[in-house]
């Protein structure tokens, strides 16, 4: 009869070390819509950093000839766009006795594969993990971010274009566009968010605005509300709009691309536009494998632990900010909450079933807690109100709990007295 037993540290490496370069080469190559979807080139064999160089020229230098004034112009000047990378890394303690397959097992089996699927499966769980940390820095990245937003990663594209704010990009370059009407979608009446799109287009280097293709990178919230704007605005666009590829009469060449990644315009500041021709963002990775690796190893003081680390090394670059290529609205977009692994905080919600019937604690008070912990749980009724339960069952209005390490909610159920 077929039985679970547990395939040990060693195997476990073993397993490890032979989808090693795929564990790393998933990070970009396993789910890439999102670099499909806004075009960003994917460079892997970056070594530390990769400068291009942009020529630019200087317009308006002929003149008319004339023998007797003979004058000279400056060609131009080469800017360079610097691509650096980042070491990230993740260290995920686990339990080997978790790392079991049904017997009989083979170390190879048909194709050259590892028969070992659960445990692939599970070193599979904390990569993808890793992957989606790593992604969701493409647009909120900030090498100056609090440690604890998950974003101090590598400098992502709004980091990117606040940097050059006042420099490269700016109203006088004609890349800067500080709208009069701000994206604004909760004070709009019919045709405001239309009219704003509108007056940033027309600001646009003419070059940019008439490309044969360009794209309008746009939150998700504003772009439904946009669509939904022109609709309502043209009463005959209501019908046979494609919402997956809106093109608006006029403005065939622009295509708005929107994904969570983006985040959410904010409500004060208004939705950040930003049009550019496709394939100018370039994301990098140096995936050297002393660079780039997945390693696993027992803990100190417990033979059951064991440690992964997974490491790699990103940066993001825009190629070129000239006004014919890329422009910026003014506006702000904030990041969505949720959109990595399926929960962030480890910690405790209390609540009570009757606003002001009591109140509830849990001692001690932290936003996070460690798998394992005692934590003192107490509900204490307010006059006039009894404490009958937790949501949970448990019918002790002072009671301890241990944590499992994953959020949890309880709520204490008042009643009130007769």
């Amino acid at each position: 009869m077929a039985r679970y037993q547990a395939v040990g540290l060693d195997k476990v490496k073993e397993i490890t070390n032979n989808i090693n370069k795929d564990l790393i080469e998933s990070i970009v190559y396993y789910d890439n819509s999102i670099f499909d979807l806004f075009k960003i080139n994917v460079i892997t064999d970056i070594e530390n950093a990769d400068t291009i160089y942009q020529f630019m020229r200087k317009g308006a230098t002929t003149r008319l000839y004339n023998p007797n004034e003979l004058g000279h112009s400056v060609l131009g000047y080469v800017s360079p766009r610097k691509l650096q990378v980042y070491l990230n890394y993740k260290r995920v303690i686990d339990n080997i006795q978790e790392y079991r397959e049904k017997e009989p097992f083979s170390v190879l089996g048909t194709n050259n594969t590892y028969q070992f699927p659960n445990t692939e499966w599970r070193i599979r769980k904390i990569m993808e993990g890793y992957r989606e940390d790593v992604l969701a820095a493409i647009f909120f990245g900030d090498l100056n971010a609090d440690e604890e937003t998950g974003l101090k990663l590598y400098d992502g594209i709004y980091k990117l274009i606040n940097d050059l704010v006042g420099s490269e990009i700016s109203e006088a370059n004609q890349n800067f566009i500080n709208l009069d009407t701000p994206l604004i979608m909760q004070a709009a009446q019919d045709g405001d968010l239309w009219k704003a799109f509108v007056e940033a287009v027309d600001k646009l280097h003419p070059k940019l605005r008439n490309a044969a293709e360009l794209d309008c990178w746009i939150p998700g919230n504003f772009r439904t509300a946009l669509i939904h704007d022109y609709m309502r605005y043209f009463t005959g666009m209501q019908t046979g709009i494609n919402m997956n590829d809106v093109r608006f009469i006029g403005y065939e060449n622009i295509k708005l691309i929107s994904a969570p990644a983006m985040g959410k315009a904010d409500e004060e500041a208004g939705a950040k536009l930003i049009f550019t021709l496709p394939g100018n963002v370039d994301f990098g990775c140096d995936n050297r494998p002393e660079q780039s690796r997945v390693m696993v190893d027992k803990m100190e003081g417990d033979f059951n632990k064991i440690i992964f680390q997974i490491q790699s090394a990103h940066g993001m670059r825009i190629r070129s900010v000239t006004p014919d290529t890329f422009a910026v609205t003014s506006g702000k977009n904030n990041p969505i909450d949720g959109l990595v692994g399926d929960y962030v905080k480890d910690g405790l919600t209390l609540s009570s079933n009757i606003e002001g019937a009591g109140e509830v604690t849990a001692t001690p008070a932290k936003d996070s807690y460690a798998k394992g912990e005692t934590v003192t749980l107490k509900a204490e009724a307010a006059e006039g109100y009894t404490f009958k339960m937790w949501s949970d069952g448990v019918t002790l209005a002072e009671r301890a709990y241990v944590t499992t390490g994953f959020p949890m909610s309880f709520q204490a159920v008042f009643e009130k007295n007769a």
